[in-house]
């Protein structure tokens, strides 16, 4: 289990990866959609333990040529203001079901658009599946990214992808990646869960979303 539960922290690095360094300054009505945008204790349940999410950087992605428009466009987003969430994951499987995302809010739906539509089109999945393979190292396999059903109608645009990474002698680690926009903010959700989809996931997803909508993105 413990090398799933190493995994489970790479699969979340394209949900905060950038450069750490300041964003833009958050407006007061930028900072209500960022505090609504962050998953919270009260998504999650009871039993959960959070931690602070990491913001690691892009070092990992920097020689994997498969990365490099991601990178671009998430450093460009980071320009906006952003927030990262705790980490939350269960300790009855060792951490191996994670939950996690990072908000941003863009200055304008046009421009939280502009960010989302290529990102939502795979740029970011072909990275994942790109990062994932190479920290493996040959010592077990990531499945192809598939769409996630079950999104419709969830936010004003939205996409989601699945892999089943398999690690020998040790089973496997469900990896689902999330992307909403609503109006002007776009959240990315990363799920981690051994063995099934997180079965929490469009919960946690409906909540933040919710809030967001009643903040007024």
């Amino acid at each position: 289990m413990r090398g799933l539960i190493k995994i489970a922290g790479l699969a979340a690095l394209l949900t905060v990866a950038a450069p750490v360094g300041a964003a833009g300054a958050a407006s007061s009505q930028d900072q209500a959609l960022l505090n609504a945008g962050v998953v919270a204790a009260s998504d999650v349940p009871a039993t959960w333990q959070s931690t602070k999410q990491p913001d690691t950087g892009l070092s990992q992605l920097k020689k994997l040529p498969t990365c490099q428009r991601y990178r671009a466009m998430v450093t460009a987003a980071r320009k906006n203001p952003f927030k990262l969430s705790p980490q939350f994951n269960d300790p009855s499987n060792g951490g191996g079901t994670l939950a996690e995302d990072t908000v941003y809010a863009f200055k304008s739906t046009v421009a939280a658009t502009r960010y989302v539509t290529p990102v939502l089109g795979g740029s970011a999945v072909q990275c994942l599946q790109t990062l994932l393979a190479h920290e493996l190292g040959g010592q077990g396999q990531v499945g192809p990214f598939t769409p996630l059903s079950g999104l419709q109608g969830v936010g004003d645009q939205r996409g989601g992808y699945e892999s089943v990474i398999t690690i020998p002698g040790q089973g496997t680690l469900v990896v689902d990646e999330v992307g909403v926009r609503v109006g002007r903010a776009f959240v990315g959700f990363t799920f981690t869960n051994p063995a099934t989809t997180i079965p929490e996931g469009p919960g946690v997803v409906n909540a933040v979303v919710n809030r967001l909508t009643e903040a007024g993105a």
